[in-house]
C-alpha cells in the first residue's frame, strides 16, 4: 500500500504528528526519506515508457521499407498498414507523434530503401495520426530539410502543421481540419471529400484536384486551380474562387 504524504492547503508538507509544536529538523528528514525512492522510480518509471513508445515507432519505420513509385498512395498505404504486426500494438499520443517528428532527420540520415521518402514521411505520419484514439495533433517539419508529400492522407482529425510540405496535402481527406503554417506544393485537397484546409502560405498548382467536397483556404497566393473539380469550395485570401457564386481564379 502507496503512503501519501500529509500536506497543508498551500500545498506545503507538514509533519504527520498529534503532538502540536516544531518537530526537530532530523527527526522530520528520517519520517519523510523514505519517499524520496518511490518520487525518482515515478519520474524513471515515465521516461522509460516514453523511451519505449519512441523506439517502436522508429522499429515501425524501419520495418516498412517505404513506398514505390509504380503503385497508388492508397496501395501503398495499405503496405504500409499490413508491413509490421507493430503497427497494430502502437497506440501513440500527440506528444509521441510530435517527439517522433522532431527525431526525423536522425532517421532521414540512416541509409532508406524507399524510392520516395517524402511520400513515406507523409504516409508514415498520417496512419499514425489516423490509428490515434486523438483528435488534435500539432506536426512540426520546419527542421525536417524536405518536403512530406500525402500529409494529412484521409484525415479526419485536427492538425496543425509548422513547415513547408510537398505535394497532395490532405489527399482523400475526410473530415477535420488541417491549419498548414506554410506553404505547399501541387494537388493540395486532390480527391478531398469533406473538412477543411487552411494554408497561411502559397499552394502549388493543381489545387483541388478531383475535388468532390469540404473547402480550401489559401491566403496566399494560388499558382493554379485545377480543371478537374466536382465539389467543395475554394477561397484565396477570403474570396470564394470555387463553387457557389464564385467568379472564378
Amino acid at each position: 500500500m502507496k503512503a501519501t504524504r500529509c500536506t497543508s492547503a498551500g500545498g506545503a508538507e507538514k509533519p504527520h504528528n498529534p503532538i502540536s509544536g516544531r518537530e526537530p529538523k532530523a527527526l522530520a528528514q528520517k519520517r519523510f526519506s523514505g519517499f524520496k525512492p518511490e518520487l525518482e522510480k515515478e519520474v524513471r518509471g515515465k521516461s522509460v515508457v516514453e523511451s519505449e513508445m519512441q523506439s517502436q515507432l522508429k522499429k515501425l519505420w524501419g520495418a516498412w521499407k517505404g513506398p514505390t513509385y509504380c503503385e497508388s498512395p492508397d496501395f501503398n498505404y495499405y503496405l504500409l498498414l499490413t508491413s509490421s504486426s507493430l503497427f497494430k500494438s502502437v497506440k501513440p499520443t500527440p506528444g509521441d507523434i510530435t517527439v517522433f517528428c522532431l527525431s526525423l532527420p536522425a532517421l532521414l540520415e540512416e541509409k532508406s530503401f524507399s524510392d520516395d521518402i517524402e511520400l513515406k514521411i507523409g504516409l508514415f505520419l498520417s496512419a499514425l495520426i489516423n490509428h490515434s484514439k486523438a483528435k488534435e495533433f500539432e506536426i512540426p517539419l520546419e527542421h525536417l530539410g524536405v518536403r512530406a508529400n500525402s500529409l494529412g492522407f484521409r484525415n479526419r482529425k485536427a492538425l496543425i502543421i509548422k513547415g513547408a510540405v510537398g505535394n497532395s496535402l490532405g489527399e482523400e481527406m475526410r473530415g477535420g481540419t488541417i491549419r498548414l503554417f506554410g506553404n505547399c506544393g501541387n494537388e493540395a485537397g486532390s480527391w478531398m471529400k469533406g473538412g477543411r484546409i487552411e494554408i497561411t502560405g502559397d499552394s502549388g498548382a493543381e489545387l483541388g484536384h478531383r475535388m468532390e467536397g469540404g473547402e480550401i483556404h489559401v491566403a496566399g497566393t494560388i499558382a493554379l486551380l485545377s480543371h478537374d473539380i466536382s465539389g467543395g469550395k475554394i477561397y484565396n485570401l477570403g474570396r470564394l474562387v470555387y463553387g457557389g457564386d464564385s467568379d472564378g481564379y
